[in-house]
């Protein structure tokens, strides 16, 4: 860690890394982000997660909150 420190994964791409890692689509994020076109715009990187986001996919996919925060 000292010589090759590795940085946090980008939230969002830790997101699309647990969909394809379950099997799901963004369909099935509708869930934990509110509507279709919030998950597009969230997988896209055009809105910021809430913290409600968030705990939600903490909660369900258990991505930790540290990357999400990040």
């Amino acid at each position: 860690m000292k010589h090759f420190p590795i940085a946090p994964p980008d939230p969002i791409d830790a997101i699309k890394f647990r969909m394809e890692q379950m099997g799901m689509t963004s369909a099935d994020m509708v869930e934990y982000l509110g509507s279709q076109s919030r998950v597009n715009e969230i997988l896209n990187g055009k809105r910021k997660l809430t913290l409600e986001m968030i705990k939600s996919l903490y909660k369900g996919l258990k991505i930790p909150a540290e990357i999400l925060l990040a």
